[in-house]
């Protein structure tokens, strides 16, 4: 099927060279029978010496002529029309202005030519793949892509193989695989190690690769210690280096994305290793291909794994519906590009976790709203590091916490009200960001009064972790929210509710009333003991388990 196949391929490299093109080609492993076009945002030719379509080695490949997207409004073949030129032109002004780099620069006038040029928008309807050659023309790639619905769009021309078996292309066969860059077979990343081997069980799970609030470490550990004839580990891609949460097995971001050697191995390890997979957040957990997890998932259900999606927030909360639903939405707070990449990652999501033939998890009820069939996998956390026996409200001013893990907490509908409070002598404001996780335990204990969030309309790990400290969670959960948690577990959620309008007298009130305060502090302890200590969870991931006959 190979027949025909067309790859627009983005670069963002200032030089592009026979050298580039041999590489690219020789890790597409396409065949002959192949037609590239190559598109770089420097121009035009003479100055910055690309490469005219006559200085292109013919014994590479059948090349079609490069295509530099100019500032300058140079057309050499097919470049941008004159508004997209003059975008062009505006983003690099407003680039040398802020003092970027080449490299940025580049990065984002390739973004704007892919988002706005006719010519581009054409020459992507007809390709069948869209890569990005090299990382920083990813985020052009998917701006090309999402103005027409045909082409596939890969980051690195060593994966568009791997796309395209997939999705079902018949394909030549494979030449014998050169040695990754490095000259040793470890792609210039030094050896790479597997995880410890898994340990023999009917039922093993693999969840990755998010882990996000260290959950997926926390449901693979409910998984091995509550459910016999079961184990699990958690794969994350790219831990925080500031603020890692605990984790199975890390995966550095240059590894996943760029290391074939690596990738080969992982997929042998994951299909010899797991009979049930649980995919989170949409994202790929085989190696870095797409920002889609769905080819990975397909590869496994081919490979007779069950598995299961999950979605831990942001990636299926929609902000527009969100906004129509929720009054005290954080989306006027944010960044209209980054409310606009949620919109589009979160309807996407969506679609896919809606119309999955299988289990979809959410991770906090509040997202059933969102995937109304989904199964909902309560949080977990470790009860006895949160637990606290620290005095509350004894004596002295109210200690009251605001630590915000997001900018979609709703911070800027928060501290007005409490810094208020604070200047006014009423209580002790204490508002921190950045707290590494091993520290937040005493942070916690040492508040009276958490208040967790306006933003989501819902509880998260954040929530979780101040109940089991015995503080006092305040926070903004939508009575559709609580009503699902009482159906489902037969206890009120023991958060007090709150809003921006409310808050002050919410604080006020709980300060003056403290045998109130102590008794929610109580109910919170045991719902979270109850609720998210990893019981509850392995018991909704057993009966998952316990659906079908387990994969050979």
């Amino acid at each position: 099927m190979t027949d025909g196949l067309r790859v627009l391929a983005l670069t963002t490299k200032r030089r592009v060279t026979n050298e580039l093109v041999r590489r690219m080609t020789t890790q597409l492993q396409l065949g002959a029978d192949v037609r590239i076009e190559l598109v770089t945002v420097f121009a035009p030719v003479e100055q910055l010496g690309l490469p005219r379509v006559d200085t292109v080695d013919p014994s590479l490949v059948p090349f079609r002529p490069v295509i530099p997207v100019s500032g300058d409004g140079v057309e050499t073949w097919g470049g941008p029309r004159k508004a997209a030129a003059r975008g062009l032109r505006a983003v690099r002004r407003a680039g040398r202005k802020a003092g970027r780099t080449g490299a940025v620069d580049a990065a984002r006038a390739l973004e704007v030519a892919c988002a706005t040029s006719p010519a581009l928008r054409r020459r992507a309807a007809e390709a069948d793949v869209v890569l990005a050659v090299d990382p920083p023309a990813v985020a052009a790639a998917a701006r090309l892509a999402r103005r027409t619905d045909r082409p596939v769009v890969v980051s690195g021309a060593k994966n568009v193989r791997k796309v395209l078996e997939v999705r079902g292309w018949d394909l030549p066969p494979v030449a014998p695989l050169a040695q990754d860059h490095a000259g040793d077979g470890t792609t210039g990343f030094g050896a790479i190690a597997m995880p410890a081997p898994v340990e023999p069980a009917p039922q093993r799970v693999l969840i990755a690769p998010a882990n996000y609030a260290g959950q997926a470490h926390g449901w693979a550990a409910a998984i091995r210690t509550h459910l016999p004839g079961a184990t699990a580990m958690n794969a994350q891609v790219g831990a925080h280096k500031k603020f890692p949460f605990a984790t199975d097995y890390d995966i550095e971001r240059d590894v996943f994305a760029g290391s074939l050697t690596w990738r080969m191995q992982w997929r042998a390890f994951v299909r010899d290793s797991f009979t049930h997979v649980i995919a989170e957040v949409n994202r790929p957990f085989l190696g870095a291909v797409t920002s889609d997890g769905q080819p990975d998932v397909l590869e496994m259900l081919r490979a007779g794994k069950t598995v299961a999606l999950l979605s831990h927030g942001s990636d299926a909360r929609i902000p527009s519906v969100h906004r129509a639903r929720e009054r005290w939405h954080s989306y006027d707070a944010l960044d209209p590009a980054m409310v606009e990449s949620l919109e589009r990652t979160a309807r996407r999501n969506t679609e896919i976790y809606n119309s999955f033939d299988g289990t979809v998890f959410v991770s906090t009820p509040g997202l059933l709203a969102f995937v109304p069939a989904g199964t909902w996998l309560p949080l977990v956390i470790d009860y006895d590091t949160w637990h606290s026996d620290q005095p509350l409200l004894e004596g002295g001013l109210p200690r009251v916490a605001h630590i915000p893990s997001s900018a979609q907490k709703g911070s800027h509908m928060i501290d007005p009200v409490l810094r208020s409070l604070h200047e006014r002598g009423l209580i002790e404001y204490v508002r921190v960001e950045g707290v590494p996780h091993e520290k937040m335990p005493a942070l916690y204990g040492s508040a009276d009064i958490v208040v967790e969030q306006f933003g989501i309309a819902d509880y998260s790990t954040a929530a979780c972790e101040a109940m089991a400290a015995g503080r006092v969670v305040v926070s903004r959960v939508a009575d559709e929210t609580r009503a699902r948690v009482l159906a489902e577990t037969g206890r009120e959620l023991p958060v007090v509710e709150a809003n921006p309008e409310t808050l002050e007298k919410v604080v006020l009130d709980l300060a003056a009333d403290r045998e109130r305060a102590r008794a929610v502090a109580a109910a919170g302890q045991a719902f979270c003991r109850e609720i998210h200590d990893g019981r509850r969870s392995a018991a909704v991931l057993g009966a998952w388990l316990a659906e079908g006959d387990t994969p050979a």
